[in-house]
């Protein structure tokens, strides 16, 4: 999911190529590294998936769900079933979802947003995150965001290992901290707010990396007082148009609907972490629905490629000339 795009593409052998391209509508290099296959092809057209996390206790996919606002459980042999229940009536469309196995519990975002079903203007006031018992799917909390006078979109969360969730807001440019047992303790701003999308925690706990749709990488220091910082090349261009990341063997594998067709690229970082060394498109897919959000599992990376977000209009109509899909979950190897 993403609010109004910023434009970004591809490939580079070398550092001043990417800096060329980076920024280019029309780059169209060839995808370097395995390509991806279908891991599971859901039969629910209707389903509009958005984030993906995985169950490993119970051997199955959590999925969510824009437009029938929920969360769906998929086992691997592709049977789909209820899980979430208990949801609030006013539950919006479910984006980001991940699962925090040490607590039993599945964090999910949710917003109003015009895909979902019975979709009213007024519904762009809610906002919550939501906590649901892995076991049986219940609502466990319900967490109201600051701000009801502000347009706001919670859209991916991740859980650092004390249980501490970080949920990004795109409409509302800010990025939330919410304690295991769910209170908002921090609201991080920055300049580099724009339309702040996927997140990843740094693996030693200090900071996070947001993709900004706009103005690309930005590094979040969690240190109260500690200043974000844009993470560029070089040359100072910026990695626009990515919707959700996740980190694999010290590089960030981003999910790239900036541009069409969608792409997953690999962006691996400087020694410091300050700037982006390399960039290259790990799989160009079909331009068939967007790529959303992902998790790697061992070295794959398993994410969501076809959300049907073209399918519909601004206002939340399906657009007539384009066709409902089966969504699907794909695994894609990547570089050890």
């Amino acid at each position: 999911m993403n609010a109004p795009r910023a434009v970004a593409t591809s490939l580079t052998a070398s550092i001043a190529l990417l800096c060329a391209t980076l920024l280019s509508p029309t780059a169209d290099h060839a995808a370097l590294g395995a390509q991806g296959a279908p891991l599971l092809t859901l039969a629910d057209t209707a389903l509009f998936p958005e984030g993906i996390s995985r169950d490993a206790a119970r051997a199955r996919w959590l999925v969510s769900s824009v437009r029938n606002r929920t969360v769906v459980a998929v086992a691997d042999d592709g049977t789909i079933t209820p899980f979430a229940r208990g949801l609030p009536a006013d539950v919006g469309a479910i984006l980001g979802i991940r699962v925090d196995s040490a607590r039993g519990v599945l964090w999910a975002t949710s917003a109003g947003l015009p895909p979902m079903a019975g979709y009213q203007p007024r519904d762009t006031a809610r906002a919550m995150v939501l906590r649901l018992a892995l076991a049986d799917g219940r609502l466990l909390q319900r967490i109201d965001l600051p701000g009801a006078d502000t347009a706001r979109t919670p859209g991916d969360v991740v859980v650092a290992r004390d249980g501490t969730a970080y949920v990004s807001d795109a409409t509302a440019k800010r990025i939330y901290v919410i304690a295991s047992d769910g209170r908002v303790v921090r609201t991080i701003t920055s300049p580099w707010f724009h339309s702040v999308q996927g997140l990843v925690l740094v693996p030693d706990g200090a900071s996070l990396i947001a993709a900004d749709y706009r103005h690309g990488l930005v590094r979040v220091p969690l240190a109260a007082g500690d200043t974000a910082t844009r993470i560029m090349t070089p040359e100072g261009q910026r990695a626009q148009g990515i919707d959700g990341l996740a980190l694999h063997r010290g590089a960030l594998i981003a999910t790239h609907n900036g541009s069409s067709p969608g792409r997953v690229l690999r962006i691996t970082l400087s020694e410091d972490g300050r700037t982006i060394a390399g960039l290259e498109v790990l799989e160009r897919l079909d331009g068939t629905g967007e790529p959303t959000l992902g998790e790697v599992h061992g070295d794959a990376f398993i994410y969501i490629p076809n959300s049907p977000w073209p399918a519909f209009d601004a206002a939340g109509n399906r657009r007539p000339d384009v066709p409902l899909w089966r969504p699907e979950i794909r695994r894609l190897p990547l570089p050890r």
